[in-house]
């Protein structure tokens, strides 16, 4: 079993817009986003014991916020991977 941190407001998961791409920002280690909250626009965390396959858990969470998913590598923050495809990610229209 494995559990994920996702930021969550007013009940459902909070994706965040990254140069016109909408992103949801999924971590294992609740110590990797609590530094970036605010700019995620989540004032809280939910946590989610899966048992299932990760690739599956991500495609629900990628259907039920209509967004692309990121699991963020354990040790790396979520504020730090934003901050990278800002740079490298092009404009969506």
């Amino acid at each position: 079993m494995s559990t994920y941190y996702i930021p969550y407001r007013d009940n459902e998961p909070s994706a965040v817009d990254v140069k016109g791409h909408r992103l949801l920002f999924v971590v294992t280690q609740v110590e990797d986003i609590l530094d970036c909250l605010p700019l995620l626009g989540s004032p809280r965390i939910k946590s989610v014991d899966y048992t299932g396959d990760e690739d599956e858990m991500m495609a629900l969470l990628a259907e039920e916020t209509g967004s692309g998913v990121i699991l963020a590598p354990p040790g790396m923050s979520v504020k730090s991977m934003v901050e990278e495809l800002e740079l490298e990610l092009p404009w969506l229209q």
